[in-house]
């Protein structure tokens, strides 16, 4: 694959960062699933949803809800913006729906966050398929609907499973679904470019720990681990190559 140029231009951050924190004031923390489309995140999550080791709470990414994903695919600068602002709308009203729902101690995991939206606006204007019109008016949308949410919209541990572009590409060939039979390798390429600057940006607030996902590990050992490392590091980076009980010789798993 062609080496990506540098981006024109990246989505404005919110304009008041939030201080890095244990738990807010309900005690809930977020844990949000990130990753390329073919990683294999809305499997995993619903993997450790059924676990009993926290008390889960899942927001699901809504694609099925979104009636505008199947005609972007088919005729992607014509639907573009309508399918960004569908998932926008979408996304916060699962989110506030299982915040309002989930007790004070309960673990949020959502397949996506609503901030990660940006990631996609981000490639689609660098591929020339959102205007630069459409591109401005979502950033204040956005900033406007992020006022209004609770403190937990923005993740407390940001899981990103690690696969390549061509490992994805096998895997969304491989389950066959119609509407994203016109994905390919740029496309993934320029959304991985964008999530780099996604994740640096949120481990400022968060906890971002990436996950080698190029094979299925256990997901509920995984999101144990993760958990562990929350529980002594609240920001920065972590690279989780393995599980400490598939680690020979004594070796680290993890890297910061």
């Amino acid at each position: 694959m062609a080496e990506l140029p540098e981006p024109r231009a990246h989505f404005v951050p919110p304009s008041e960062k939030q201080a890095p924190v244990d738990k807010n004031s309900h005690g809930k923390v977020h844990v949000s699933f990130s990753g390329l489309p073919g990683t294999g995140k809305t499997h995993f999550v619903d993997a450790v949803s059924q676990s009993d080791s926290h008390e889960f709470c899942v927001a699901q990414e809504p694609h099925e809800a979104n009636a505008y994903l199947g005609d972007f695919y088919r005729d992607p600068i014509r639907f573009a913006f309508r399918c960004q602002l569908q998932f926008l709308s979408l996304t916060v009203d699962e989110f506030e729906k299982v915040f309002a729902e989930s007790s004070d101690n309960a673990v949020i995991l959502s397949d996506r966050s609503i901030a990660e939206g940006r990631v996609f606006v981000d490639a689609l204007l660098e591929e020339g398929i959102l205007n630069a019109d459409d591109f401005e008016l979502y950033g204040q949308l956005y900033k406007k609907i992020e006022r209004t949410l609770p403190d937990k919209h923005r993740p407390d541990v940001v899981v990103f499973l690690d696969a390549t572009v061509e490992t994805c590409l096998a895997r969304i060939r491989k389950r066959g679904r119609e509407i994203e039979s016109n994905i390919n390798e740029r496309y993934l390429g320029r959304l991985l470019h964008f999530y780099q600057k996604f994740l640096e940006e949120m481990a400022e607030t968060a906890l971002v720990v990436r996950v080698s996902w190029e094979e299925f590990k256990d997901p509920v050992d995984t999101v144990v681990e993760v958990m562990r490392l929350y529980d002594t590091k609240k920001t920065g980076t972590v690279v989780l190559y393995a599980l400490p009980s598939q680690i020979k010789n004594d070796r680290t798993c993890a890297s910061v």
